[in-house]
């Protein structure tokens, strides 16, 4: 269940899930869905691999696991085996946590003062999704005259603007917007850009 949560993250660019989306990737996968669901799903919920949001019926993965699917469970139940000595697991503590701040890109150094809001579109702090606040970052970008932001500068921008997309994080959330049409990379620098069907859309926010 945690493998299939990450999925919708990562290739689908869901932020948050319900366990019906889960029970979805059962049947497409053709995988037999537990008899007894929700109480496997909870199992998944008690270990720290999924988090209940804020909505009712509304879940999000949790930091350490989003990475499940490259790195395997192994790693996660390493570090949850190691914590013997009474204090909380890191994967029951991980969920949301800010990322590293990075140095001033050089791309930024110019500019004195970094807009903090875009002409028409939704604050950056109302917007919901993850992979909208980068499709929101690279329209920024564009308005300040550049022509696209790496992963690196991506993170530096969104942590400037008070909730930081991990670089590790990035590229799923890319994904998802290029599927859409709403992103693409350029061939020069390989720098995320936004497309024109993206800056529409950020303005239905």
């Amino acid at each position: 269940m945690t493998a299939f949560a990450a999925y919708l993250l990562h290739e689908e660019g869901r932020e948050e899930f319900t366990q019906s989306d889960i029970r979805r990737l059962f049947q497409r996968s053709r995988e037999r869905i537990p008899s007894h669901f929700s109480r496997e799903f909870d199992k998944a919920v008690r270990a720290g691999w999924i988090h209940e949001g804020e909505e009712k019926g509304q879940c999000y993965v949790s930091e350490s696991a989003k990475n499940v699917i490259n790195e395997g469970f192994s790693s996660l139940r390493g570090r949850s085996a190691r914590k013997r000595d009474g204090s909380a697991p890191s994967a029951g503590k991980s969920g949301r946590k800010k990322a590293r701040t990075v140095p001033v890109p050089e791309v930024f150094a110019e500019f004195d003062n970094i807009p903090s809001a875009i002409d028409g579109v939704a604050p950056y702090h109302r917007v919901g999704l993850k992979r909208d606040k980068l499709l929101w970052a690279l329209q920024l970008a564009r308005n300040l005259g550049l022509p696209g932001l790496q992963s690196t500068e991506v993170a530096w921008l969104t942590d400037r603007l008070g909730d930081a997309i991990p670089t590790r994080d990035m590229n799923g959330h890319f994904k998802g917007l290029q599927r859409s049409g709403y992103a693409n990379r350029s061939m020069v620098g390989n720098i995320m850009r936004i497309t024109e069907a993206g800056e529409e859309y950020l303005r239905t926010l």
